[in-house]
């Protein structure tokens, strides 16, 4: 259903789609969901037998692990402020662990996509079926769109990479030979350049309160301008998580979060991850400002909190900010037996912290 201009306030742009009404299901989604739930498994088993510890099934290998703070924008239009966003200048405190994306553990010298977890914390309002404690679960990654695209894709896509998991030029090889092989491979010619250059994506929708929402973190401009060299081909395994060091040794990273909203479901689908949104029809409004004070960014005591003990899920959160999609409704399963199995395979008890107070300095 299309909103029609002038149905509500005022200052909302006309023809915004509702969230309720945008998601369609997937023929044999439960089925397929459970296909993929199987095989998520079976590469943490794999990761675990290759390496002696159970890791995520993506985002394995953490490159920073930070404290900082959301400042909501003081001034929003009332359309825009639902859930997080409901008090105009609340502050929330934040963790944040900066990933390389594959289900390997790759040199950082590696192109590859790389993926930011956000939790935010003291959190109010009315909560997803299922949330524990109060923080809102963001999934952020540096490509504007998700080449998995669908369920149907994503089952097509993760039999590839566990077909041939121990042989990335076999799975290379297979996905050349798709009709979407120019998307499928996209991933792996993004830039490999400072992590703190790199804007942000939720890539999939969500719901922002009654509408349909896209979420972007945009670096500030000389954090930008740190995009201009690549790493080099022979740089340290560890270049970005040194870099990253070396960053926040000395100063502080600033992000503005900004959302997109859609008007169309063929220019700005739900069911579709791999389309990306254009700004022509759908700009990026400010809605915050996300910053991480200098600090140490990896120690062993975070990472053994995070990786072994945390849990992140865009499924604990607010209703608000409901994800909409079959790819979001393939990682409320996902994510929830790939947690189970990791605690399972450590032997340490996996949970959603309350209060920022847990994370190590």
């Amino acid at each position: 259903m299309r909103l029609p201009s002038g149905s509500l306030a005022p200052e909302v742009p006309g023809g915004l789609l509702l969230a309720s009404e945008a998601e369609k299901p997937v023929d044999g989604e439960d089925q397929k969901i459970e296909q993929m739930v199987s095989m998520v498994k079976e590469i943490v088993s794999k990761n675990n037998a290759e390496h002696g510890h159970a890791q995520r099934a993506t985002h394995v290998k953490t490159r920073a692990l930070l404290r900082g703070e959301l400042i909501i924008k003081s001034d929003l239009p009332d359309w825009q402020k639902v859930g997080l966003f409901a008090q105009s200048g609340k502050t929330y405190p934040v963790a944040a662990r900066v990933a390389i994306e594959p289900s390997h553990i790759l040199k950082d010298t590696e192109k590859a996509p790389r993926g930011l977890g956000l939790k935010i914390f003291d959190v109010e309002g009315k909560f997803m079926e299922g949330s524990e404690g109060t923080t809102q679960d963001l999934h952020f990654n540096n490509a504007p769109m998700l080449e998995l695209t669908d369920l149907d894709t994503a089952v097509e896509i993760f039999t590839l990479r566990l077909k041939h998991f121990e042989n990335p030029e076999e799975l290379k090889k297979d996905l050349l030979k798709r009709s979407d092989s120019t998307k499928q491979l996209a991933p792996g010619t993004l830039p490999n350049t400072h992590l703190m250059s790199q804007t942000m994506y939720t890539q999939s929708a969500f719901a922002h309160g009654q509408y349909i929402a896209h979420y972007g973190l945009f670096p500030a401009e000389d954090q930008v301008a740190l995009g201009q060299s690549s790493i080099s081909s022979d740089a340290s395994p560890d270049a970005h998580k040194e870099l990253l060091q070396d960053f926040f040794s000395s100063r502080s990273a600033t992000y503005t979060l900004k959302a997109q909203f859609s008007s169309s479901l063929t220019q700005h689908p739900v069911e579709d991850a791999a389309v990306v949104w254009p700004e022509s029809s759908a700009p990026w409004f400010e809605l915050g400002t996300l910053t991480f004070p200098k600090q140490e960014s990896f120690s062993d005591a975070r990472l053994e909190w995070w990786e072994d003990h945390i849990a992140l899920t865009p499924y604990n959160g607010l209703e608000a900010h409901r994800p909409l999609g079959s790819v979001n409704r393939l990682r409320k399963r996902v994510y929830q037996e790939s947690r189970d199995k990791r605690a399972a395979l450590n032997g340490k008890e996996v949970h959603f912290p309350s209060d920022i107070s847990e994370m190590p300095q």
